[in-house]
Protein backbone atom coordinates (compact mmCIF):
# COMPACT_ATOMS: atom_id res chain seq x y z
CA UNK A 1 0.00 0.00 0.00
CA UNK A 2 2.83 2.38 0.88
CA UNK A 3 4.59 1.71 -2.41
CA UNK A 4 1.34 2.31 -4.34
CA UNK A 5 0.79 5.65 -2.57
CA UNK A 6 4.39 6.73 -3.18
CA UNK A 7 4.11 5.91 -6.90
CA UNK A 8 0.80 7.75 -7.22
CA UNK A 9 2.19 10.78 -5.38
CA UNK A 10 5.25 10.90 -7.59
CA UNK A 11 3.82 10.30 -11.06
CA UNK A 12 0.05 9.88 -10.72
CA UNK A 13 0.39 6.26 -11.89
CA UNK A 14 1.20 3.10 -9.95
CA UNK A 15 2.55 0.04 -11.74
CA UNK A 16 2.25 -1.87 -8.45
CA UNK A 17 -1.47 -1.16 -8.30
CA UNK A 18 -1.85 -2.11 -11.97
CA UNK A 19 -0.05 -5.41 -11.47
CA UNK A 20 -2.24 -6.35 -8.51
CA UNK A 21 -5.30 -5.99 -10.76
CA UNK A 22 -3.62 -7.89 -13.59
CA UNK A 23 -3.18 -10.94 -11.38
CA UNK A 24 -6.89 -11.61 -11.84
CA UNK A 25 -7.91 -9.41 -14.78
CA UNK A 26 -6.88 -9.27 -18.44
CA UNK A 27 -6.79 -5.48 -18.06
CA UNK A 28 -7.92 -3.09 -15.35
CA UNK A 29 -11.71 -2.71 -15.80
CA UNK A 30 -12.85 0.82 -16.59
CA UNK A 31 -15.25 2.57 -14.22
CA UNK A 32 -18.95 2.90 -14.99
CA UNK A 33 -18.66 6.50 -16.25
CA UNK A 34 -16.00 5.54 -18.79
CA UNK A 35 -18.05 2.52 -19.82
CA UNK A 36 -21.14 4.69 -20.47
CA UNK A 37 -19.35 7.59 -22.18
CA UNK A 38 -16.41 6.14 -24.10
CA UNK A 39 -17.34 5.27 -27.73
CA UNK A 40 -15.25 2.10 -27.42
CA UNK A 41 -17.78 0.76 -24.90
CA UNK A 42 -21.33 2.19 -24.88
CA UNK A 43 -20.68 5.81 -25.84
CA UNK A 44 -21.79 5.26 -29.42
CA UNK A 45 -25.33 4.32 -28.29
CA UNK A 46 -25.54 6.87 -25.43
CA UNK A 47 -24.31 9.98 -27.30
CA UNK A 48 -21.16 9.73 -25.19
CA UNK A 49 -23.26 9.66 -22.03
CA UNK A 50 -25.52 12.63 -22.86
CA UNK A 51 -28.50 10.32 -23.55
CA UNK A 52 -28.39 8.97 -19.99
CA UNK A 53 -30.21 11.30 -17.58
CA UNK A 54 -28.01 12.79 -14.81
CA UNK A 55 -30.17 11.02 -12.21
CA UNK A 56 -29.31 7.63 -13.70
CA UNK A 57 -25.63 8.54 -14.08
CA UNK A 58 -25.59 9.27 -10.35
CA UNK A 59 -27.49 6.03 -9.63
CA UNK A 60 -24.97 3.98 -11.62
CA UNK A 61 -22.08 5.58 -9.72
CA UNK A 62 -23.69 4.85 -6.37
CA UNK A 63 -24.27 1.21 -7.28
CA UNK A 64 -20.80 0.46 -8.60
CA UNK A 65 -18.69 2.77 -6.45
CA UNK A 66 -19.95 0.79 -3.45
CA UNK A 67 -18.03 -2.29 -4.63
CA UNK A 68 -20.11 -5.40 -4.03
CA UNK A 69 -22.42 -3.84 -1.45
CA UNK A 70 -25.56 -4.01 -3.62
CA UNK A 71 -26.48 -7.31 -5.23
CA UNK A 72 -30.24 -6.70 -5.53
CA UNK A 73 -31.34 -3.58 -7.42
CA UNK A 74 -34.99 -2.60 -7.84
CA UNK A 75 -35.75 0.24 -10.28
CA UNK A 76 -39.30 1.35 -9.55
CA UNK A 77 -41.34 4.51 -9.96
CA UNK A 78 -43.13 6.16 -12.85
CA UNK A 79 -43.22 4.93 -16.44
CA UNK A 80 -41.00 6.29 -19.24
CA UNK A 81 -38.17 7.42 -16.97
CA UNK A 82 -35.40 5.15 -18.27
CA UNK A 83 -35.57 2.18 -15.88
CA UNK A 84 -35.14 -0.51 -18.54
CA UNK A 85 -32.38 1.38 -20.36
CA UNK A 86 -30.52 1.81 -17.08
CA UNK A 87 -30.92 -1.90 -16.32
CA UNK A 88 -29.47 -2.72 -19.75
CA UNK A 89 -26.41 -0.57 -18.98
CA UNK A 90 -25.97 -2.45 -15.69
CA UNK A 91 -26.31 -5.81 -17.46
CA UNK A 92 -23.80 -4.79 -20.16
CA UNK A 93 -21.33 -3.55 -17.54
CA UNK A 94 -21.71 -6.78 -15.56
CA UNK A 95 -21.03 -8.79 -18.73
CA UNK A 96 -17.99 -6.60 -19.45
CA UNK A 97 -16.64 -7.10 -15.92
CA UNK A 98 -17.07 -10.86 -16.17
CA UNK A 99 -15.29 -10.90 -19.54
CA UNK A 100 -12.35 -9.02 -18.03
CA UNK A 101 -11.48 -11.81 -15.55
CA UNK A 102 -8.36 -13.67 -16.61
CA UNK A 103 -9.83 -16.97 -15.37
CA UNK A 104 -13.29 -16.51 -13.82
CA UNK A 105 -13.65 -20.22 -13.05
CA UNK A 106 -10.53 -20.17 -10.89
CA UNK A 107 -11.42 -16.85 -9.28
CA UNK A 108 -14.91 -17.97 -8.29
CA UNK A 109 -13.85 -21.58 -7.62
CA UNK A 110 -16.12 -23.15 -10.24
CA UNK A 111 -15.67 -26.17 -12.50
CA UNK A 112 -14.07 -25.35 -15.84
CA UNK A 113 -16.91 -27.02 -17.73
CA UNK A 114 -19.61 -24.77 -16.22
CA UNK A 115 -20.89 -21.69 -18.05
CA UNK A 116 -21.75 -18.35 -16.49
CA UNK A 117 -25.20 -17.01 -17.34
CA UNK A 118 -26.50 -13.54 -18.16
CA UNK A 119 -30.26 -13.97 -17.73
CA UNK A 120 -33.36 -12.09 -18.87
CA UNK A 121 -36.44 -13.31 -17.00
CA UNK A 122 -40.15 -12.68 -17.27
CA UNK A 123 -43.56 -14.33 -16.98
CA UNK A 124 -43.32 -15.99 -20.42
CA UNK A 125 -40.45 -16.77 -22.78
CA UNK A 126 -41.82 -14.30 -25.33
CA UNK A 127 -41.79 -11.50 -22.73
CA UNK A 128 -38.31 -12.51 -21.57
CA UNK A 129 -37.13 -12.26 -25.20
CA UNK A 130 -38.93 -8.93 -25.55
CA UNK A 131 -37.91 -5.29 -25.68
CA UNK A 132 -35.17 -5.32 -23.02
CA UNK A 133 -33.46 -8.44 -24.42
CA UNK A 134 -33.48 -7.04 -27.94
CA UNK A 135 -32.23 -3.62 -26.82
CA UNK A 136 -29.44 -5.35 -24.91
CA UNK A 137 -28.38 -7.25 -28.03
CA UNK A 138 -28.57 -4.08 -30.15
CA UNK A 139 -26.47 -2.24 -27.56
CA UNK A 140 -23.75 -4.89 -27.63
CA UNK A 141 -23.71 -4.93 -31.44
CA UNK A 142 -23.10 -1.16 -31.50
CA UNK A 143 -20.13 -1.45 -29.12
CA UNK A 144 -16.59 -1.87 -30.57
CA UNK A 145 -15.46 -3.60 -27.36
CA UNK A 146 -18.09 -6.34 -27.54
CA UNK A 147 -17.51 -6.79 -31.27
CA UNK A 148 -13.79 -7.28 -30.66
CA UNK A 149 -14.35 -9.77 -27.84
CA UNK A 150 -17.15 -11.90 -29.21
CA UNK A 151 -19.35 -12.56 -32.22
CA UNK A 152 -22.99 -12.36 -33.26
CA UNK A 153 -25.09 -15.08 -34.82
CA UNK A 154 -25.90 -14.61 -38.49
CA UNK A 155 -29.65 -13.98 -38.14
CA UNK A 156 -30.53 -10.40 -39.11
CA UNK A 157 -33.60 -10.18 -36.87
CA UNK A 158 -32.99 -12.61 -34.01
CA UNK A 159 -29.22 -12.35 -33.63
CA UNK A 160 -27.63 -12.78 -30.24
CA UNK A 161 -24.17 -12.23 -28.80
CA UNK A 162 -21.65 -15.00 -28.11
CA UNK A 163 -18.79 -13.77 -25.87
CA UNK A 164 -15.32 -15.06 -26.65
CA UNK A 165 -14.10 -18.09 -24.72
CA UNK A 166 -17.42 -19.96 -24.92
CA UNK A 167 -17.92 -19.83 -21.14
CA UNK A 168 -20.65 -17.16 -20.94
CA UNK A 169 -24.22 -17.58 -22.20
CA UNK A 170 -26.98 -14.98 -22.58
CA UNK A 171 -30.36 -16.65 -22.06
CA UNK A 172 -34.05 -15.94 -21.44
CA UNK A 173 -36.09 -17.83 -18.84
CA UNK A 174 -39.70 -17.82 -17.71
CA UNK A 175 -39.62 -20.35 -14.89
CA UNK A 176 -37.43 -20.90 -11.86
CA UNK A 177 -36.72 -24.47 -12.98
CA UNK A 178 -34.99 -23.10 -16.10
CA UNK A 179 -32.48 -21.29 -13.87
CA UNK A 180 -31.68 -24.25 -11.62
CA UNK A 181 -28.12 -25.42 -12.02
CA UNK A 182 -27.16 -22.17 -13.78
CA UNK A 183 -24.24 -20.03 -12.62
CA UNK A 184 -26.26 -16.77 -12.78
CA UNK A 185 -23.92 -13.79 -12.79
CA UNK A 186 -26.51 -11.14 -13.63
CA UNK A 187 -30.28 -11.26 -14.18
CA UNK A 188 -32.82 -8.67 -15.28
CA UNK A 189 -36.50 -9.18 -14.54
CA UNK A 190 -38.25 -6.61 -16.71
CA UNK A 191 -41.65 -5.10 -15.99
CA UNK A 192 -44.29 -7.79 -15.91
CA UNK A 193 -47.46 -7.45 -17.97
CA UNK A 194 -50.19 -9.96 -17.20
CA UNK A 195 -52.37 -8.37 -19.87
CA UNK A 196 -49.81 -8.88 -22.68
CA UNK A 197 -49.23 -12.50 -21.64
CA UNK A 198 -52.95 -13.34 -21.57
CA UNK A 199 -52.97 -14.42 -17.91
CA UNK A 200 -56.38 -15.34 -16.50
CA UNK A 201 -55.46 -16.34 -12.94
CA UNK A 202 -53.63 -13.25 -11.65
CA UNK A 203 -52.86 -14.64 -8.20
CA UNK A 204 -51.36 -17.80 -9.66
CA UNK A 205 -49.22 -15.72 -12.01
CA UNK A 206 -47.96 -13.59 -9.11
CA UNK A 207 -46.99 -16.72 -7.18
CA UNK A 208 -45.16 -17.94 -10.29
CA UNK A 209 -43.22 -14.68 -10.56
CA UNK A 210 -42.39 -14.70 -6.85
CA UNK A 211 -40.91 -18.20 -7.19
CA UNK A 212 -38.97 -17.16 -10.29
CA UNK A 213 -37.66 -14.03 -8.53
CA UNK A 214 -36.60 -15.97 -5.43
CA UNK A 215 -34.93 -18.70 -7.51
CA UNK A 216 -32.77 -16.42 -9.65
CA UNK A 217 -31.98 -14.23 -6.64
CA UNK A 218 -30.74 -17.31 -4.78
CA UNK A 219 -28.65 -18.35 -7.81
CA UNK A 220 -26.96 -14.94 -7.90
CA UNK A 221 -26.32 -14.61 -4.16
CA UNK A 222 -25.35 -18.26 -3.68
CA UNK A 223 -23.13 -18.82 -6.70
CA UNK A 224 -20.92 -15.75 -6.70
CA UNK A 225 -20.26 -15.23 -2.99
CA UNK A 226 -16.66 -14.78 -1.86
CA UNK A 227 -15.46 -13.48 1.50
CA UNK A 228 -19.02 -12.61 2.50
CA UNK A 229 -19.56 -10.46 -0.61
CA UNK A 230 -21.86 -11.22 -3.55
CA UNK A 231 -20.27 -10.32 -6.90
CA UNK A 232 -23.34 -10.94 -9.08
CA UNK A 233 -26.44 -8.75 -9.37
CA UNK A 234 -30.19 -9.07 -9.78
CA UNK A 235 -31.99 -6.10 -11.35
CA UNK A 236 -35.78 -5.76 -11.39
CA UNK A 237 -37.73 -3.11 -13.29
CA UNK A 238 -41.10 -2.30 -11.77
CA UNK A 239 -43.72 0.37 -12.41
CA UNK A 240 -46.54 1.22 -10.06
CA UNK A 241 -49.07 -1.33 -11.21
CA UNK A 242 -50.91 -4.31 -9.85
CA UNK A 243 -48.85 -6.75 -11.91
CA UNK A 244 -45.73 -5.96 -9.90
CA UNK A 245 -47.19 -5.56 -6.42
CA UNK A 246 -45.55 -8.80 -5.27
CA UNK A 247 -42.33 -6.78 -5.34
CA UNK A 248 -43.80 -4.27 -2.87
CA UNK A 249 -44.27 -7.04 -0.34
CA UNK A 250 -40.76 -8.33 -1.02
CA UNK A 251 -39.23 -4.86 -0.58
CA UNK A 252 -41.10 -4.28 2.68
CA UNK A 253 -39.96 -7.66 4.04
CA UNK A 254 -36.34 -7.05 3.07
CA UNK A 255 -36.23 -3.56 4.54
CA UNK A 256 -37.87 -4.71 7.78
CA UNK A 257 -35.25 -7.46 8.05
CA UNK A 258 -32.44 -4.90 7.78
CA UNK A 259 -31.22 -5.95 4.31
CA UNK A 260 -28.43 -3.49 3.42
CA UNK A 261 -27.66 -5.14 0.07
CA UNK A 262 -30.88 -3.90 -1.55
CA UNK A 263 -30.71 -0.74 -3.68
CA UNK A 264 -34.07 0.83 -4.49
CA UNK A 265 -35.02 3.63 -6.88
CA UNK A 266 -38.60 4.85 -6.41
CA UNK A 267 -39.02 8.37 -7.71
CA UNK A 268 -41.63 10.33 -9.71
CA UNK A 269 -40.94 11.62 -13.22
CA UNK A 270 -40.08 15.16 -12.15
CA UNK A 271 -37.27 13.89 -9.90
CA UNK A 272 -35.64 11.88 -12.70
CA UNK A 273 -36.35 13.63 -15.99
CA UNK A 274 -34.39 16.84 -16.75
CA UNK A 275 -36.00 20.10 -15.53
CA UNK A 276 -36.06 21.35 -19.12
CA UNK A 277 -38.87 18.88 -19.87
CA UNK A 278 -41.26 20.62 -17.46
CA UNK A 279 -42.76 24.03 -16.90
CA UNK A 280 -41.06 26.03 -14.15
CA UNK A 281 -44.47 26.94 -12.77
CA UNK A 282 -45.56 24.83 -9.81
CA UNK A 283 -48.78 24.45 -7.84
CA UNK A 284 -50.17 22.73 -4.76
CA UNK A 285 -52.99 20.22 -4.69
CA UNK A 286 -54.93 18.44 -2.00
CA UNK A 287 -54.98 14.66 -1.77
CA UNK A 288 -58.47 13.21 -1.90
CA UNK A 289 -59.86 10.22 -0.04
CA UNK A 290 -63.12 8.27 -0.05
CA UNK A 291 -65.00 11.26 1.35
CA UNK A 292 -63.40 14.23 -0.43
CA UNK A 293 -62.15 14.78 -3.93
CA UNK A 294 -58.64 16.06 -4.47
CA UNK A 295 -58.24 19.33 -6.32
CA UNK A 296 -55.67 21.86 -7.48
CA UNK A 297 -55.53 24.78 -5.05
CA UNK A 298 -56.54 27.99 -6.88
CA UNK A 299 -53.69 30.45 -7.27
CA UNK A 300 -55.50 33.09 -5.20
CA UNK A 301 -55.73 30.62 -2.29
CA UNK A 302 -52.19 29.28 -2.54
CA UNK A 303 -50.88 30.76 0.70
CA UNK A 304 -49.85 29.33 4.07
CA UNK A 305 -53.18 30.11 5.75
CA UNK A 306 -55.29 28.35 3.12
CA UNK A 307 -52.87 25.40 2.84
CA UNK A 308 -53.05 24.92 6.60
CA UNK A 309 -56.85 25.02 6.39
CA UNK A 310 -56.93 22.49 3.55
Amino acid sequence: MRKILEELAETGYSSTYENIWLTDFKSVPVDIDTFVCDPYYLGSVNRNGDAVYPFWRKTLREIFSAGNKYNEIILSGATRIGKSSTAIIIMAYMLYRLMMYRNPHTYFQKKEISKFSIVFANLTKDLALGVAYREFQDTLRASPFFNEHGSFTRSDRNFYYVPEGNNIEIIAVSDGAQALGKQVWAVFIDEISFARSGVKDINKAKEHMKRLYDTVNARVSGTFRLGGEVYGKLIAGSSKNQDNDFLSTHIETQLNSGNTHLYIVDQPQWKILPPSMFSEKKFHFTVGDRYKRGFVIPEENDDDAHIQEY
